[in-house]
């Protein structure tokens, strides 16, 4: 099977070339407690040949930030990210090799575009269900620029076996900061992943699916805390009407976790649980589609390194009419055990409109936030006793303004 991922000569490709710039006001700055100005850009070049069989992406995606432009302190951060995919399909069957990796400067001072609607964050989904809602990113609690790299490398296969389809994926991920300084506020994390699922498709109407979900990480940090996590989850998926979805999941997970290099094995279980609804409306022109979703699962905090069990609800939504188009959401979430030395806290929300003036040039613009609250392990008293847990807070405000450039098409 893997002999047909060989290029194909007779392969038709496109190559597209688009940037979006992006000028934020934000408040509070988190070095000197007032308004700011930041400009961010990111270009997006991207090939794609596609033959009978396969398809081929290659794209790379420039970033550079400049912080603080109305301030003293004025810095930049220049960072890269590429991406590269090779796919065999054919009629039953889909097999995929990815590569996804960035590095360079990354800066939490300035909150940039949220996680989209639909973006996947923890464990992914499957081809075919409904898309892993938007969540919070935990930040840093630091005003500097980072050292930071990534890297996603997987293999995935889909395969229809009417009236079941089986998706598999194994991957390799690593993600934090680059050197030693960075990792001091972001743990450079490492390990492998693989995830399972059977979709088995009930009644002949495509009304009803049973799918059962296995999936299992061991993620190795900088810091020394080490995570093995293992999971089953059930999900039913029903579709009421042409435009309505539901979906019901529980499941269990297994966790062994590593506090520290020499600390001893802590074992564990976790529940999952999950409740979403998907509606869409078309009025002739108009088309609009919201999302709820409440999600109770285990989550591995990227700055602590540990496994923390939590509850998070989105609500998303978006209304488009000709040119416009609306869209926006929230997520919010905290740890179910408020009283550790690493519970968290946090609330994401955005609202967006873009107007697109023609095929090439988008204008858009809005408003974003962010609220964190970080428990974190103070120093030890003097006169012995346990370390007093302190919290740490971020909130920030940002409007922006955005264009968005697709000026570039070619066919080879």
């Amino acid at each position: 099977m893997l002999h047909a991922l060989l290029w194909p000569a007779a392969a038709d490709g496109a190559f597209t070339l688009g940037d979006r710039t992006e000028a934020r006001v934000r408040a509070p700055d988190l070095v000197t407690n007032a308004v700011a100005v930041d400009l961010d850009t990111v270009a997006d070049a991207r090939a794609v040949w596609t033959g009978r069989h396969t398809t081929y992406t290659l794209a790379d995606l420039p970033r550079f930030t400049l912080l603080d432009l109305n301030g003293a302190t004025r810095q930049g951060a220049l960072a890269d990210s590429l991406f590269a995919s090779a796919e065999w399909h054919s009629l039953r069957a889909r097999v995929r090799l990815t590569e996804d990796a960035s590095y360079g400067q990354l800066s939490f001072e300035s909150l940039s575009v949220l996680p989209p609607p639909n973006s996947a964050q923890g464990a992914a989904g499957s081809a075919g269900q409904p898309a892993q809602t938007p969540v919070a990113s935990l930040v840093p609690p630091t005003s500097q620029s980072i050292l930071f790299a990534s890297s996603v490398t997987s293999v995935s296969t889909t395969l229809n076996l009417r009236p079941w389809t089986v998706f598999a994926s194994v991957a390799y991920q690593v993600s934090g900061g680059a050197d030693g300084e960075s990792q001091q506020f972001l743990p450079f994390q490492q390990g492998p992943l693989a995830m399972a699922t059977a979709d088995l498709r009930v009644g002949g109407r495509d009304r009803d699916h049973l799918l059962t979900m296995a999936n299992g990480s061991e993620a190795s940090f900088s810091s020394g805390t080490e995570d093995v996590l293992a999971g089953v989850e059930e999900q039913w998926r029903h579709r009421w009407a042409r435009r309505t979805e539901s979906l019901l999941a529980a499941g269990d997970y297994a966790v062994r976790t590593r506090a520290a290099f020499n600390s001893p094995d802590v074992f564990g279980s976790s529940p999952v649980a999950e409740a979403a609804l998907d509606q869409r409306f078309v009025h002739g022109r108009d088309a609009a589609e919201a999302r709820f979703d409440l999600r109770l699962a285990p989550y591995i905090n990227p700055l602590t390194g540990l496994v923390d069990e939590q509850a998070r609800a989105t609500i998303e939504g978006g209304y488009a009419r000709r040119h416009w188009n609306v869209r926006a959401f929230a997520s919010a979430g905290e740890s179910i055990d408020q009283g550790t030395a690493t519970s968290v806290r946090f609330a994401t929300a955005e609202i967006d409109a873009s107007y697109a003036a023609n095929k090439s040039v988008t204008f858009d613009g809005g408003l974003r936030g962010l609220f964190q609250e970080q428990n974190t392990l103070g120093p030890a008293p003097q006169g012995g006793g346990p370390a007093p847990i302190l919290q740490g807070n971020i909130a920030q405000v940002i409007v922006f303004f955005a264009v968005s450039f697709r000026a570039v098409k070619v066919r080879f």
